[in-house]
């Protein structure tokens, strides 16, 4: 007889938390119907409940600290009203467990075993979401999404939300709104301002579950036009189409085959139309992007 394993589909929802790892990360976490919460840990509830005593997942960030948001934004924070306290943060995530699971019935808990076994072989486990839209009830037909976060300006408002691709070629903004959109629309909203990477100093955004924060000062942020085109990306990613990340990959590749201007200059295009900021994603987290670089900008010999 063989070893076996299986693979099983758990749904749920996603609200935003902060994360206190080496400075203050504000993101999405996964909350899944059997009491999983995913915030750059696997955690059942009792598990969560911890990581908010020792402060890896935090409910506020100190005036004057810095908070990021992955391929978007980092800002200073002048002053804030946050909604939560550790404890009711903690029935924050409960209840929203409870929404999905109204008899809390299979609730996972990890056992002591468990622990020990994975903790031996060095394996920690992540439980990362994937967006998804059902398109059929009969047979219960579902496309997967890509997400990433944006700003949404609002009736007069400034929003943390975020913006997600689906398999069929639709867009959705945050997970209350039940329409969708084209690519097309999308970027005229970009157009009129409504979505945005800007923000400014005095501004007020809002984080749906979390409170309000104004920005004291901008330390970093995504090039609107940069974004754009990483939206465009993460469409054809989910749509299994060639990104720009593909082709580039497939130019450096020829490039290494047949060294000459005309692969060197298909390379430069190439790596030039990937987003500036994922470009370290080229190579491997320790080479990045460093030998696009030594190509195309430099007379350096390739190291062997």
């Amino acid at each position: 007889m063989n070893e076996v394993y299986r693979l099983q589909r758990v749904e749920g929802t996603t609200v935003w938390g902060i994360i206190r790892n080496g400075g203050y990360h504000l993101c999405e976490f996964g909350v899944y119907e059997d009491g999983i919460i995913s915030c750059w840990n696997k955690n059942d509830l009792w598990q969560f409940e911890n990581e908010l005593q020792r402060r890896w997942v935090v409910t506020s960030v100190p005036e004057e600290e810095n908070i990021s948001i992955f391929h978007l934004s980092c800002f200073s924070i002048a002053q804030a009203s946050w909604l939560h306290t550790p404890q009711s943060y903690y029935k924050y995530i409960k209840d929203t467990v409870r929404s999905l699971n109204p008899k809390m019935q299979n609730i996972y808990k990890t056992s002591k075993e468990e622990i020990e076994k994975w903790e031996k072989y060095r394996v920690r486990f992540i439980a990362s979401f994937t967006p998804f839209k059902m398109t059929s009830k009969i047979g219960y037909f579902c496309d997967d999404g890509k997400s990433c976060s944006i700003f949404l300006n609002k009736k007069d408002k400034l929003y943390i939300t975020t913006i997600t691709a689906y398999k069929d070629g639709t867009f959705r903004l945050g997970k209350e709104e039940s329409q969708f959109y084209t690519l097309e629309e999308i970027e005229q909203m970009f157009d009129d301002g409504i979505l945005t990477t800007s923000i400014k100093s005095m501004d007020w955004i809002h984080i749906k579950g979390l409170g309000k924060v104004q920005v004291k000062e901008v330390l970093y942020e995504i090039p609107l036009e940069e974004k754009r085109n990483s939206i465009r990306q993460m469409q054809k990613e989910i749509m299994d189409l060639p990104t720009a990340h593909d082709l580039c990959i497939q130019a450096y590749h020829a490039y290494l085959e047949f060294p000459c201007e005309e692969t060197k200059e298909k390379l430069r295009e190439a790596y030039e139309a990937v987003p500036e900021f994922e470009r370290c994603y080229l190579g491997d987290m320790d080479t990045r992007d460093t030998d696009y670089q030594r190509i195309l900008y430099t007379n350096e010999l390739r190291q062997v």
